[in-house]
């Protein structure tokens, strides 16, 4: 059940931030998401979120939005002190403070600058829009079906969405990409008339910090526009991947990029064309950098042809090849 599994953040977890008096400084989404936890869990246990400046004790505050992810966490003379110049910082300061529970309000602490060791903390979903014959609705999903998708289309319980991102933010995770990177008929047109369904989606995660990133086929050229190649040198294919580009950050701002999986496993990519993997990946990263998106391009090194029960086959000479 949801309520009892603490992966899923219990109303206990929230008991020691519920009974006292936060202030909060600053303003925008992910503030306001941070003031909604903190007003829900004082009403579920008897705090109070100050309005006007004075005791309390916690404060959460942001000072400036530089984009950074870190907070500095300290307390003194009665008071728990959460600061970031960053809004993703402050929300991971405040599920800092939830973590701790009543340590957090106790004793005397210096002020200590907690950070990510890595800028970018991204789950990679293989959940496919239309179950797939063989795979399913999430390729080798063995711990049940998709979050995102149901029977070829976007599921309609964005609230379960939402509570996905909110676990994911407490956990530390940014970015998402939401469809598997085996690009078949259904998932490519997420990319085109598709698009709605993952501005949905991106929708329900944003108040938690979560950026939406898409695998896209690096046949898109031709699978949705009817273009003869994707050679990733020609004129007409790098125009259309710079509109389709502009059209999803249209739709979804804080969009994070593409995941591209090419020349794998049957996967189209830039070797069709006699080009090599940079050839290919620069041409999406020429189509996002406009929009500050990121290019995490996927390939095999090796034959996937190889027969892994021949001891003579050498994967590693393979690679080098």
């Amino acid at each position: 059940m949801q309520g009892v599994d603490p992966a899923w953040l219990p109303d206990v977890a929230f008991r020691p931030i519920g009974t006292r008096r936060t202030l909060i400084r600053g303003s925008g989404p992910l503030v306001d998401t941070v003031r909604g936890e903190v007003a829900a869990a004082c009403e579920r246990f008897g705090g109070r979120v100050l309005r006007e400046p004075g005791p309390c004790d916690l404060l959460l505050e942001l000072d400036g939005d530089d984009g950074s992810e870190g907070f500095r966490y300290g307390r003194r003379d009665g008071r728990t002190t959460v600061t970031a110049s960053g809004a993703r910082g402050l929300l991971y300061g405040f599920f800092h403070v939830v973590r701790l529970g009543e340590t957090a309000f106790a004793g005397e602490a210096p002020p200590a600058l907690h950070r990510p060791e890595s800028a970018l903390r991204m789950l990679d979903h293989w959940d496919n829009v239309a179950v797939h014959p063989v795979m399913g609705q999430v390729e080798r999903g063995y711990a049940g079906g998709s979050l995102f998708w149901a029977d070829g289309r976007a599921r309609g319980d964005l609230d379960r969405v939402r509570a996905y991102g909110r676990l994911l933010a407490a956990c530390g995770i940014n970015a998402v990409a939401v469809n598997n990177v085996n690009v078949h008929a259904a998932e490519a047109r997420l990319l085109t008339d598709r698009l709605p369904e993952v501005a949905d989606i991106a929708g329900a995660l944003r108040p938690y910090g979560i950026r939406t990133h898409l695998s896209v086929t690096f046949a898109a050229p031709v699978v949705l526009a009817g273009l003869e190649r994707a050679d990733p040198l020609d004129a007409e294919v790098r125009a259309w991947w710079t509109e389709a580009a502009a059209r999803v950050y249209a739709a979804i701002p804080d969009f994070g990029g593409f995941v591209v999986k090419a020349d794998s496993e049957g996967q189209p990519g830039p070797f069709a064309y006699g080009r090599s993997h940079a050839d290919g990946a620069n041409l999406l990263a020429a189509a996002l950098a406009p929009h500050g998106g990121t290019v995490h391009w996927r390939a095999f090194v090796y034959d996937h042809r190889q027969d892994w029960r021949d001891r003579s086959t050498d994967r590693a000479r393979a690679a080098y090849d």
